[in-house]
């Protein structure tokens, strides 16, 4: 679709813009599916097109808006198109209109392209200096009450983010960094999460389920039910509720290094007020737990990433 112009006379190439558009999303879509970033033909796969229909939309009233400003304007844009070209809205024929759709998929095509490139490189350097762990156990049994009553339909984090369920993103960012091999525990309308997730082929993941039926077995009884599935010493414990772009392999290699049972992703705890915080030592490492208000001035914020040792899940099941 690229070359095609070069491939046919002048008078064919003045009809082929459009395919060469377009031959940018087929040519790099499929490149960001493989690499891990957001791909338009793998949310195709699974039966989600809400992002395609929001950017072609975006993108045709962008052009409208542009073209406003284009009439306006002392100096301005001229067109020619190969048909219809005195039929105009503002100075553009419309069949100029057409093109603004597929440019915009293009644009969010060739963005993700170089996110997705990056992320990758970064991942192949870091990989080189620190053991991979390749493994998670995403928490995603909890009822979300405080988001009530919108969790009274689907699990939280089945809930779209700008069109996309949550446990989506966090399995596409998962993969990104190298961690494919996923556990998910279920307990909460368990099936809005099964649905859009399933066997996770489409995200280059493999995902499995662990259900704690008929209750919900809480942060220590969770992770201990899922260590056959996770089946391995090390690995990463997710919040499903999270979205961050922590760096997972900095975790890793601090955890390995400090030889602790656990490590967790930790920021400032900025807004006290609001949140309750951990308390650290001068070696970092974590002395108590403290609830919003002064006392939790100079704690620090969980993030909802953690590295866990298998052993420690199992002691927590002996107490």
């Amino acid at each position: 679709m690229l070359v095609s112009p070069l491939l046919v006379s002048a008078e064919i190439a003045r009809y082929l813009a459009a395919p060469v558009w377009l031959g940018f999303i087929f040519l790099l879509d499929p490149i960001n599916a493989r690499l891990g970033g957001d791909s338009l033909l793998a949310e195709w796969r699974g039966g989600r097109f809400e992002r395609t229909i929001n950017l072609a939309l975006s993108g045709m009233l962008c052009g409208i808006l542009w073209e406003l400003w284009n009439f306006w304007a002392h100096a301005k844009w001229h067109y020619t198109v190969p048909i219809m070209e005195d039929l105009k809205i503002f100075e553009m024929p419309v069949p100029g209109y057409f093109g603004f759709p597929p440019f915009a998929l293009e644009c969010f095509t060739m963005t993700s392209s170089c996110g997705a490139c990056c992320a990758s490189a970064a991942v192949r350097s870091e990989s080189e200096l620190t053991p991979a762990i390749d493994r998670a156990l995403v928490l995603t049994a909890g009822l979300g009450t405080r988001l009530r009553p919108l969790t009274d339909v689907r699990a939280k984090p089945a809930m779209p983010v700008a069109g996309e369920p949550m446990i989506r993103r966090i399995i596409r960012w998962l993969v990104s960094r190298g961690v494919s091999d996923l556990v998910l525990n279920l307990h909460h309308l368990p099936h809005t999460l099964t649905a859009v997730v399933g066997d996770g082929a489409d995200l280059d993941a493999r995902v499995r389920y662990s259900w704690e039926q008929p209750r919900v077995l809480g942060s220590a009884g969770g992770p201990r039910l899922a260590l056959p599935l996770v089946a391995a010493d090390t690995f990463f414990v997710i919040n499903g509720d999270t979205l961050t772009d922590v760096d997972l392999r900095a975790i890793a290699r601090a955890h390995l290094d400090s030889g602790a049972l656990v490590t967790l992703a930790l920021v400032p705890n900025e807004e006290y007020d609001r949140y309750g915080g951990v308390l650290l030592d001068d070696e970092r490492r974590v002395t108590g737990f403290v609830r919003r208000g002064p006392s939790a001035k100079g704690s620090y914020h969980f993030i909802g990433v953690q590295v866990a040792h298998a052993s420690a899940s199992r002691a927590a099941g002996a107490r």
